[in-house]
This record gives C-alpha cells, structure tokens and sequence, in this order.
C-alpha cells in the first residue's frame, strides 16, 4: 500500500481500522452473512453492484489496488451491519463481537476517519491505473 509510507498519525489510525474491520467480518462467517444480507438489503435497485461488493468482502479487499473505492462504496453496509450487531438484544453474537462491532462503528462514522478515507481514494486515484496494471 503506498498509503501506509504516508507518514500522518490520521492515516495510520485509518488504515488500522479498515484492518480491523477486515479483521472482525473475516473471523466470523455469520457477521460475513449479516454483511451480504445488509448489502443485499441496499443494493436492491442494483443487483450487479451488490454481488460485486459481497464477492469482494469474502476476499482480502483491503490488500486491493482500489481499496479505498471499495471502502466507500462499503461504508453504509459496513455501519449498517456493525450498529445491527451492536444493538441486538438477542444472544445471537458473543459480547466480543458486539463490543467490537460497538467500537469499529464508532470509528468508522468518526469525522476524522471519513475525511481521511475520501482524501486518500482521491489522490490515491491517481496511482490506481498503474497499480492495477502491476496486480495484473
């Protein structure tokens, strides 16, 4: 990623975010399933986008050329999903996961984190070409 080389504390809170949400849906297959149920849910009107975006969640996106895109057009679905999981009141998800979905939600809806985030996929934009060219 050329975004970690970026020596800025906000960057660097950023990315290790967008890690750990990675992080967080990967471990679980059924938060993975609550995530493809939100997404189906907002991209009903595009059924193409939609099976696009949970196709790229069950892989490592965040290692992609065009992370930060992906990020964006996830950031919804992703809230969506964390504050449903957070806020459940059944005994459906263990208190790590719903203290995580709690924090990772907050995170991601902070300002700071999405300023960061629309900053980066722009100037980032730039080396997208050339960077996909090199990932084949």
């Amino acid at each position: 990623w050329l975004a970690k080389s970026v020596p800025v504390v906000g960057v660097s809170i950023a990315l290790g975010t967008i890690e750990e949400v990675c992080c967080l849906f990967n471990q679980s297959p059924q938060l993975l399933a609550e995530l493809e149920n939100t997404i189906s849910v907002l991209y009903e009107n595009n059924k193409e986008k939609g099976n696009e975006l949970k196709e790229i969640c069950r892989s490592q996106w965040t290692g992609r050329h065009d992370t930060f895109e992906v990020l964006v057009d996830l950031m919804q679905a992703l809230v969506l999903c964390l504050d449903a999981v957070s806020s459940d009141s059944s005994i459906r998800w263990n208190n790590f996961i719903v203290g995580r979905a709690f924090v990772l939600s907050s995170a991601l809806t902070d300002f700071d984190f999405i300023v960061t985030i629309v900053i980066l996929k722009n100037v980032l934009s730039f080396t997208r070409a050339f960077g996909k060219n090199l990932q084949g």
